[in-house]
């Protein structure tokens, strides 16, 4: 209802009138359905928040940001403020204090039932798609279930099935809260590959000493990938996770973490092979 919180000056209102069974209405306030609603209204926002610092705005979405707990509190106490004097309501239930999974999201795939048809196995997926940045290796624990989503797949529930909708359920429930990223933290990238996928984490140094995620990727390998050498498919991975995450990573020093014990032979600048390129 946020478009509804802009008043329409009163020139302006005629051209948002409609017939009905009772007569003719127009609107007082800005409606949905004008083509350039959205414009206004963004414009209307920006300038309600105009000299406040540490903050940005896409339409009524709204972050605020700060190098330290305190100074983030207090850009915040500024931005509350001016909301208020501006007349301006939040949406407690959509204020978040960090990056996590939706709790609605998270419930409607943890209290979902075994899927019956592959029908109901492509929306189960689609769904836990929404979250799949927060599970490690969402592709390669996912495969099962998507076997029984192609075309010529004869419909079989295994207990294979079975345990990968079960793993994705868990995984989910238990996601960890992703931290914010940090350009001047140690930065670590772990990937590993299966036999049907490829998995990544961009993980940072906190203040506390520990190493949380900041972002998970994942995909699924193609038919000639899944033919790769165990080696090749690890070496993929390297270079994938670093092109993923090549908005982080561009420009700074960091660790990359792989159970690959070849690799180190193949990456050593020894290497005849590599000293070759």
């Amino acid at each position: 209802m946020g478009f509804h919180q802009v008043e329409l000056e009163p020139e302006s209102r005629n051209i948002t009138t409609f017939t009905t069974h009772v007569g003719l209405f127009r609107y007082k306030r800005l409606m949905f359905g004008i083509s350039c609603a959205p414009e206004m209204y963004q414009q209307c926002i920006k300038m309600a928040l105009e000299g406040c610092a540490g903050q940005r705005n896409i339409s009524d979405d709204i972050i605020v940001y700060g190098c330290t707990q305190q100074e983030h509190d207090e850009r915040l106490n500024k931005v509350l403020d001016r909301m208020r004097e501006k007349g301006l309501r939040l949406n407690k239930d959509k204020c978040n204090k960090r990056i996590s999974p939706e709790k609605s999201k998270v419930e409607a795939v943890t209290s979902a039932r075994n899927p019956k048809t592959a029908s109901e196995v492509r929306s189960f997926l689609g769904l836990v798609n929404y979250c799949g940045r927060y599970i490690p290796d969402f592709s390669t624990v996912s495969a099962p279930l998507r076997e029984l989503t192609r075309a010529k797949t004869k419909w079989i529930w295994s207990s294979r099935h079975q345990n990968a909708f079960d793993e994705l359920k868990r995984l989910l429930a238990s996601a960890k809260t992703l931290a914010y990223y940090n350009s001047n933290a140690e930065t670590h990238v772990i990937v590993d590959a299966s036999p049907v996928g490829l998995g990544a984490i961009l993980s940072q140094k906190q203040s506390d000493g520990n190493f949380r995620p900041v972002t998970f990727a994942s995909r699924t390998l193609t038919d000639v990938e899944q033919r790769y050498s165990q080696t090749e498919r690890e070496a993929l991975v390297v270079v994938w996770g670093c092109e993923r995450f090549h908005l982080y990573l561009y420009g700074k020093e960091f660790i990359l973490v792989t159970d690959h014990k070849p690799l180190e032979v193949i990456y050593s600048p020894k290497s005849k092979p590599t000293s070759s390129y």
